[in-house]
């Protein structure tokens, strides 16, 4: 099989060109991350290190996106848009999934209501173990 090609805009000549890329842009490659996250954890980038994101503030819900692969110890693959891999368990299909203002990189289907926490939907689930990461807009608590 091989491999696609993809059209991307040549800024420096004002033209398009055709490349050969596998990459998506949907998943963020060998990301430097903290050696607590795990697969499925949702992540937000500190120092340039993915730590699990957190709704309990504004800074620690900023989220972009979840580990759908740990490479080593200390690197992942980050989905930041589209369909996860079969990464997840118990997920209830077509029910938004939003941060969690309780566990560090949880999923969870009850939106915070703490004054200060974030709002933050993550996606939707596309059945028991697949998540359709579609972030919603991002909302502070009053």
């Amino acid at each position: 099989m091989s491999t696609p090609l993809k059209i991307v805009f040549n800024p420096f000549t004002s033209t398009f060109d055709y490349i050969q890329s596998a990459d998506d842009g949907l998943v963020l490659s060998n990301i430097p991350c903290e050696a607590a996250a795990m697969v499925a954890d949702v992540v937000r980038m500190s120092g340039g290190i993915a730590v699990r994101a957190l709704a309990d503030t504004s800074l620690n819900g900023n989220a972009i996106g979840i580990i759908e692969n740990k490479c080593t110890p200390t690197t992942a693959d980050i989905r930041v848009l589209g369909k996860s891999g079969s990464i997840f368990t118990g997920l209830t299909e077509n029910i938004d999934y939003y941060l969690s203002d309780i566990i560090p990189g949880a999923l969870t289907t009850t939106v915070p209501t703490a004054s200060g926490s974030v709002v933050l939907r993550i996606g939707q689930a596309f059945s028991a173990t697949e998540l359709i990461v579609l972030k919603g807009l991002r909302l502070v608590r009053a």
